[in-house]
């Protein structure tokens, strides 16, 4: 076994069998297969059959501290180290190590880093002092899982059990935030994600609850400043 150890940058792990981290606290969080996330600056060591294999992608810290104190207004997080069940985060680390293998433009890998640190942030961690009530965790896994659906306010209300006018005064003061611009946000930051593939522009508009390829090309360049297509040829000129 190797001797506990810590590292200056979070690690996404995806193990292909049962695993477990054990902490220097006496903390230990088990895994049979699903994703861990192993928080920087924690002392800990990998327990592992010998044939052990696992894909880590690692995460700046301080990458993560900017990102949530844009998201969350702190960056004095705790986090969720066992994530069953999390398609995105999966999806999103095995197409990182596809860009980062195939030597492609570091804007798509930057991208996708950044959606896994949005992601992270947004699903998998809570204020030190305060957990995310029940009902936002609700509403935003369910967001993360129907990108590609409409996504209603009045429908998002219904998952929390809420009132919708309720609901939207409610979410705004826990996330920061009115649902629709969240709502909006996850979409983008998932079709930037997208676009670092072979899928073309309206199959990611598709795929990210856009109703056209106009539709998605307007809303991006008003939160980027550039179109989908010429993100994509920026980031493929840059990889040559």
């Amino acid at each position: 076994m190797a001797s506990a150890h810590a590292h200056q940058f979070h690690q996404v792990l995806l193990p292909e069998c049962a695993s477990s981290v054990r902490f220097e606290d006496g903390a230990t969080i088990r895994s049979e297969g699903a994703p861990l996330v192993w928080p920087a600056d924690r002392r800990g060591v990998v327990e592992c059959d010998p044939d052990f294999r696992a894909l880590a992608i690692r995460v700046s810290a301080g990458r993560l501290r900017e990102t949530a104190r844009l998201l969350r207004g702190s960056d004095e997080l705790s986090w969720k180290m066992c994530v069953p069940e999390d398609p995105f985060l999966t999806q999103a680390a095995r197409r990182l190590l596809v860009v980062a293998a195939s030597g492609a433009s570091p804007v798509m890998v930057t991208s996708l880093q950044t959606a896994i640190a949005h992601h992270l942030i947004l699903m998998h961690a809570a204020k030190r002092s305060s957990t995310l009530p029940h009902r936002i965790q609700r509403v935003l896994a369910h967001i993360e899982s129907h990108l590609s659906d409409p996504l209603r306010v009045a429908d998002l209300a219904a998952v929390a059990c809420m009132p919708r006018r309720r609901f939207a005064r409610y979410f705004r003061s826990i996330v920061g935030k009115p649902p629709y611009l969240y709502v909006r946000e996850r979409r983008l930051v998932h079709a930037r994600t997208l676009l670092a593939s072979s899928a073309t522009i309206v199959d990611v508009a598709l795929r990210c609850g856009f109703a056209s390829q106009s539709h998605l090309t307007r809303a991006f360049k008003a939160h980027y400043g550039e179109t989908p297509g010429a993100f994509r040829r920026r980031a493929m000129a840059s990889a040559r």
